[in-house]
């Protein structure tokens, strides 16, 4: 959950799929669907933070 929690974190302050990626060492495919998700789910970043693991 940390690893998705600091990937959302990147996206938020403006890095690219491809940099987050890289740096997760995940499949630009997969940041995607992270991403894609967390657009879909409503949610702020802030609150995101918050909760629980």
């Amino acid at each position: 959950m940390t690893k998705l929690r600091n990937l959302l974190r990147c996206y938020a302050i403006g890095m690219s799929i491809k940099s987050i990626s890289s740096a997760f060492h995940l499949s630009r495919n997969t940041v995607r669907k992270y991403v894609r998700r967390y657009q879909e789910s409503g949610l702020t970043l802030d609150l995101l933070m918050t909760m629980s693991e």
